[in-house]
């Protein structure tokens, strides 16, 4: 009789799924079957760094994966999982990761590749990590999402509206101070110079940075998630005050004929020093919340009904709840541990789903990435003052473009270390005493919306933007979006412009840049943005525009873009 109860209980371990079994790592199905799909994305994964290297406002990422390390194998510890609902959430959980990296390598998004990678380091701790909680495993992956956070176009970057903003409000700190400027959308025009915004806003002072020295500082000092919620949600507040404190700062030293203190290496010192007073002032915001919130904390710290679920909200995760003995941790009867058939058949069936979405993704990411060459979508244009001055010239544009006379030509280079449109080539023309502007607009990530450069305080849009495509040998698709702009100082103005891209992959407009709802557009948002080059055509005081005349400027669009073709390939040779 006893020899036949420890062959029942030797077989009823032997049911329990792999999933929760207490081997050591690779030794377990499940370890594999993540660290496969982690391989077969690691093209996407390039990508994604590529793209984010190459966008130097985005190079902190390294910090946010070694923190995300640093933070998961400090309390890194196999132990069985032995609780079904956890398991069963942990499935799911690999299951839907996978399927976002089979998604990304179709959609060509090395964003979802990313997701898929969080989320597969998510589903395998609640699988294998027993001792750690659910909330801790979560925690680990804080840095991970920072990253999924950046934009992956120009259109969907905040900091351009964290540029206009500090620019107004610096000017008006500066009216204060009885010092003659004037802000023009987020460039501060003073007496002796201009300062663009952007040189307080990006680089070392980016509110995405800001974002991951924030999420760290929680992480570190173990701030309960009402603290970190709120610090987070008041990030864009603490970023504009310290953008508008070093540009006044900044502007008003130039004025009183003091020290540079935006360029050089004295530029970059001085926004190192704002970047560290922000972080200190957060600190001691979040520990001003602690002491507000310390009195509630006490007060529901019952286990049952409202109280327990105001404590989870207000002081969980912290220390004390994460050392209390017999607090949180998750166990549960034997009969709720996978040890049963149906269980059993249940975790095959999605191990089995993820080994083939694994095998596919695998299949589909390689042949996006070697076959198709989808990197050639953000080559780097190797773009210089010296090939800005060799490849654009007065002559590069006709003297007569249907109709317009040329009068004069510039090449300029924004005053900023940190923008997408770094260089510009600018032609006017006039036709019928009206000025009219060719601007070559390079380089940008992703398809934007340059009507929103020529609205000002005192303009707005007069008619809705057309949107079009057409096909130029050389350039392939090509799409032309023109808009009607109303100003209360030079009327009624034409806004068209071109975007094209130098290799074979096309651009495309997304849900952010449109406003459209599609589910294409949408699908779009987190494709892979490809390198573009937007040619701007801009007619002032102009009459009631009609159809034809819309048509006549679409044209003229084209045919710049045709003209200008051979000086756009020599400044990226293939």
């Amino acid at each position: 009789m006893q020899n036949e109860t420890i062959e029942e209980t030797t077989e009823s371990t032997a049911a329990i799924a792999p999933i929760s079994a207490a081997a050591g790592p690779l030794r377990v199905l499940v370890d594999w079957l993540a660290l496969l799909t982690c391989l077969v994305l690691l093209p996407m994964l390039g990508l994604f760094a590529s793209d984010l290297w190459q966008r130097t406002d985005f190079r902190f990422f390294p910090i946010a994966i070694l923190a995300f390390l640093f933070f998961a194998l400090r309390k890194f510890r196999l132990v069985p999982v032995e609780h079904r609902w956890r398991s069963y959430w942990s499935l799911g959980i690999l299951v839907a990761s996978s399927l976002a990296g089979l998604v990304s390598a179709l959609a060509v998004s090395p964003w979802l590749a990313g997701l898929a990678v969080t989320g597969m380091c998510i589903g395998w701790g609640l699988a294998r990590l027993g001792d750690s909680r659910w909330h801790e495993i979560v925690g680990w992956t804080l840095p991970l999402w920072v990253l999924l956070a950046l934009p992956v176009s120009d259109a969907a970057d905040v900091s351009q509206l964290l540029e206009s903003s500090t620019a107004s409000s610096a000017s008006v700190v500066l009216d204060a101070l009885s010092i003659p400027q004037l802000a023009i959308g987020n460039l501060l025009q003073l007496r002796s110079t201009s300062l663009p915004a952007s040189l307080v806003c990006r680089g070392l002072g980016s509110i995405y940075l800001l974002l991951l020295c924030t999420t760290l500082l929680s992480m570190l000092l173990r701030r309960s998630l009402w603290i970190g919620g709120l610090t987070v949600l008041s990030l864009p507040l603490w970023a504009w005050f310290s953008a508008v404190a070093h540009l006044v700062l900044a502007a008003y030293l130039l004025e009183s004929d003091g020290p540079n203190l935006l360029f050089g290496a004295r530029g970059l010192a001085v926004q190192a020093g704002f970047l560290v007073v922000t972080v200190l002032l957060i600190w001691a915001f979040q520990i001003t919340l602690k002491n507000l919130f310390a009195p509630f904390q006490a007060y529901s710290a019952g286990q049952h009904g409202l109280h327990s679920f105001y404590s989870r909200v207000v002081s969980w995760p912290t220390q004390e709840e994460s050392e209390r003995p017999g607090k949180g941790k998750e166990t549960a009867p034997t009969a709720d541990t996978i040890s049963n058939s149906r269980d059993r058949r249940i975790e095959l069936i999605g191990i089995s789903t993820l080994l083939v979405l694994a095998v596919a993704t695998g299949i589909l990411a390689n042949y996006e990435v070697f076959g198709r060459s989808a990197g050639k979508r953000m080559e780097p244009l190797q773009i210089t003052t010296e090939a800005m001055q060799s490849h654009f010239s007065l002559e590069s544009l006709p003297a007569n473009l249907q109709g317009m006379q040329r009068l004069e030509f510039n090449n300029f280079e924004r005053k900023s270390t940190h923008f997408s449109r770094n260089f510009g080539a600018k032609w006017i023309y006039v036709v019928d005493q009206q000025r009219a502007e060719i601007v070559v607009e390079l380089p940008m990530r992703g398809f934007y919306p340059l009507e929103s450069d020529s609205l000002t305080v005192v303009s707005r849009f007069a008619e809705p933007r057309q949107s079009f495509e057409a096909t130029i040998e050389g350039f392939g698709t090509v799409l032309l979006d023109d808009v009607i702009v109303l100003d209360d100082l030079t009327g009624r103005s034409y806004v068209g412009y071109a975007t094209l891209t130098l290799n074979e992959f096309p651009p495309f407009r997304t849900a952010v840049t449109t406003g459209s709802r599609s589910l294409q557009s949408l699908v779009d948002c987190v494709k892979l943005q490809p390198t573009i080059i937007a040619v701007r055509l801009l007619v002032e005081g102009t009459d009631r525009t009609s159809e034809e005349e819309r048509a006549t400027y679409r044209q003229i669009l084209l045919e710049v873009c045709e003209t200008l073709r051979p000086s756009l390939e020599q400044l990226n040779p293939r």
